[in-house]
């Protein structure tokens, strides 16, 4: 973890009080993402998401003037998501703040926003144990165990005793491993390799011989989206796996914004996530992807992070108000802390003690409808919670 010493944040007047809004009619949400960069898609739609809430909202939250501030940490670490984040409590002002996609982009910022009080809502980074690392973290995302331990259940319950896991060798990479390990051999499967991959990974060849030479029956996967994920799915198909016996059980590689970079070779891939725009196959879900296809074009589809920076402002909104737009972080906090509301991802609600998202996950199939190629939901897991929280409880 990255720690910002005392003496910088006195410097920048970030000690132990409050950072306040910069005007008494104006609150201003700075939101730090991947604007730039490799996964800049992300970033992209986290401002589409918080373009359709404002938008539904009237331009206000909580009936309060807001001002959205960006900032991007497409290019620059863990040492670059600090520097902004302080940069937008001291010279900003920011009262509440947004975003987060990479994990050590995230975990970077913890001293800084507990030192600050500043609450800070996660639109992404998935590892387990990031919101221990300040009282002040909330999350609106899944936990990659939680998406990952599902998914191997689901492989279990269709037959499949013989994995290979496939992640990216970063903190959430090492929880999609544990889980997927754990719950694939409760199951009665065996795990016959675990392949690791940089984060910054382009050449996927000599990791999918391992894959092909594993001779499994299921392929685990988790790589954050982008060309690593497009990569991934690429050398599967290419390597016609699944007509050698072998089924890819993955998280986000082939959601709706990628399906048409892989083609009709994804038909009958796995999926298991969150949020699609067709699972759920509701209707808040339906008028959502209506909304936001009414704004930004009938060719554009939201994904995952849309979604989560949707629930991200709702989140914050129901802050805002029950401090009717004043500086107190304890009381912000504590209005969060238990919301319930139905998401276009579903029923959701924020665990009151470990401060994450307990929602549905949506087990998905690529399929031809209508001509185009769809994620269709083929099974569901209810309300579930992170199981490294569980077995580590606070």
């Amino acid at each position: 973890m990255f720690r910002i010493g005392m003496k910088l944040l006195l410097a920048l007047g970030l000690g132990s009080v409050s950072v306040t809004a910069a005007m008494a009619d104006s609150i201003k949400i700075g939101i730090i993402g991947p604007f730039s960069g490799p996964f800049s898609d992300a970033g992209g739609q986290y401002k589409r998401g918080i373009e359709l809430y404002l938008q539904k909202a009237g331009g206000k939250l909580g009936g309060q003037d807001v001002e959205i501030v960006y900032r991007d940490d497409g290019g620059g670490g863990a040492p670059r998501a600090q520097q902004l984040a302080v940069e937008l409590m001291s010279n900003q002002k920011v009262q509440y703040l947004g975003g987060g996609y990479l994990t050590p982009n995230t975990v970077a910022v913890a001293s800084a926003i507990t030192q600050a009080k500043i609450p800070y809502v996660i639109f992404n980074s998935n590892a387990s144990d990031t919101l221990r690392k300040s009282p002040y973290f909330l999350r609106v995302a899944t936990t990659i165990q939680g998406l990952a331990t599902q998914n191997a259940r689901f492989a279990i319950d269709q037959g499949k005793r013989k994995g290979v896991v496939f992640a990216v060798d970063f903190a959430p990479g090492h929880d999609a491993i544990a889980a997927y390990t754990k719950s694939f051999t409760e199951g009665g499967g065996k795990i016959v390799d675990v392949i690791k991959v940089p984060l910054d990974a382009t050449d996927l060849s000599s990791y999918m011989q391992r894959v092909q030479d594993s001779s499994a029956d299921a392929l685990f996967t988790f790589v954050p989206n982008g060309p690593i994920s497009i990569n991934l799915v690429r050398g599967f198909t290419e390597r016609q796996l699944r007509q050698k016996g072998m089924e890819y059980y993955g998280l986000g590689e082939t959601e709706e914004a990628y399906l048409d970079s892989i083609g009709e070779a994804a038909i009958g891939m796995y999926s298991t996530l969150h949020y699609g725009p067709f699972s759920p196959d509701s209707d808040t879900n339906r008028e959502f992807v209506k909304a936001f296809k009414a704004k930004y074009g009938e060719k554009l589809l939201p994904g995952q992070f849309v979604a989560a920076a949707y629930d991200g402002m709702y989140l914050i909104e129901q802050m805002i108000e029950a401090t009717r737009g004043k500086s107190d972080p304890e009381k912000a906090m504590a209005a969060a802390k238990g919301q319930k509301w139905e998401s276009p991802r579903g029923p959701v609600m924020i665990d009151p003690v470990e401060r994450d998202l307990i929602e549905d996950a949506h087990v998905r199939q690529v399929r031809k409808v209508d001509g185009e190629l769809r994620n269709i939901e083929v099974g569901v897991y209810k309300a579930i919670k992170d199981p490294w929280q569980l077995a580590n409880p606070q």
